[in-house]
């Protein structure tokens, strides 16, 4: 009865990518090799960075100041090593939870601040779902300054 209630009111549901459908582990453990760092240091000083409410960019800064990353994901790129993730970087329930908020008649969207790239990957993925769109699609990224806005007490 509730979850018919829920369904009556609720239309639309739209999924972050990083780490609500795809496991970042494998990813970022690779960005740690590429920069000759322990993995499990990345990993804690990326999870420092997002827990602090910095963009995640700023863990690339640590470890080498300066650090472009439109620039490295080429250099990466040109080394035979770009940024990837596949099926098997999907949580479990990916698949099966998005399939049947379809059949509950929701839209269900997917969006995340990844790169046009990441975008091809998803789509390339056929993921059940009514819309595949990334930050780098729209132009934009997170945070953007304009979307911040301070207020004084």
């Amino acid at each position: 009865m509730v979850r018919r209630r829920l369904l009556a009111v609720i239309r639309a549901v739209v999924f972050d990518v990083g780490e609500c459908l795809v496991d970042e582990t494998r990813e970022y453990g690779t960005w740690a090799d590429w920069l000759s760092v322990p993995r499990h240091t990345f990993a804690a000083t990326f999870g420092a960075v997002i827990a602090r409410g910095l963009d995640y960019r700023e863990t690339f800064q640590v470890f080498r100041p300066g650090f472009d990353l439109g620039e490295e994901r080429e250099r990466r790129a040109a080394a035979g090593q770009p940024g990837w993730f596949g099926e098997d970087d999907l949580y479990p329930d990916v698949r099966s939870s998005l399939k049947q908020l379809r059949a509950d008649g929701l839209w269900v969207g997917i969006a995340g601040n990844q790169t046009v790239r990441a975008g091809g990957i998803l789509r390339g993925l056929d993921l059940p779902a009514d819309m595949i769109a990334t930050s780098d699609d729209w132009g934009v990224s997170k945070p953007e300054p304009a979307s911040v806005s301070t207020t004084s007490a």
